[in-house]
């Protein structure tokens, strides 16, 4: 029974990764319009909730009661693995496939530091120099936040069964 949770949330964690990983890659190598870029987030949003609420429904399909706590823990175990995919990614797509991504945001950083008058770039070098680390950090706290927000909700949708009948009633 564990190895079949484990084995469904970690292919709806790729999954999920896998959303992220197309809209990252979309944006950094065709570089869309904003109203575009926009519509992909949007669509990236509603398909990965909905990712997520597939997934927990179908490890739910086995269970004749399918409490509240069982469909968060799912979904956050879940979102979780996809969090530490998207962020290994994330460290993937900064320090190896397109590292020339930094040096755009180093541009913009350092022209934006000039034009407010401060000419000490050392943080800031020094940030962007273990900019792949702390990006996987960063993604994996914020998207683990965000799925366990997300389950909270989903959990909702997905209980079943009666707690208060008993199996002889039924």
């Amino acid at each position: 029974m564990k190895n079949r949770k484990w084995n469904i949330a970690t292919t709806g964690a790729l999954l999920l990764a896998l959303i992220t990983i197309i809209y990252t890659l979309i944006n950094s190598m065709l570089t869309p319009p904003t109203f575009v870029v926009i519509l992909l987030w949007i669509v990236k949003i509603v398909g990965t909730i909905w990712l997520l609420m597939y997934y927990t429904k179908e490890y739910a399909k086995e269970f004749e009661l399918f409490t509240y706590s069982n469909g968060f823990q799912f979904a956050t175990l879940t979102s979780v693995l996809s969090a530490f995919f998207t962020g290994c990614y994330f460290f993937l797509h900064y320090a190896l496939l397109f590292p020339g991504d930094i040096d755009v945001i180093a541009e913009s950083i350092n022209q934006a530091m000039s034009a407010r008058g401060v000419t000490d770039s050392s943080t800031i070098d020094t940030v962007l120099k273990y900019f792949p680390h702390l990006l996987f950090i960063i993604q994996l706290i914020y998207l683990s936040i965000f799925g366990v927000i997300v389950s909270s909700i989903i959990a909702n949708f997905t209980k079943k069964g009666d707690i208060f009948s008993s199996p002889n009633q039924q």
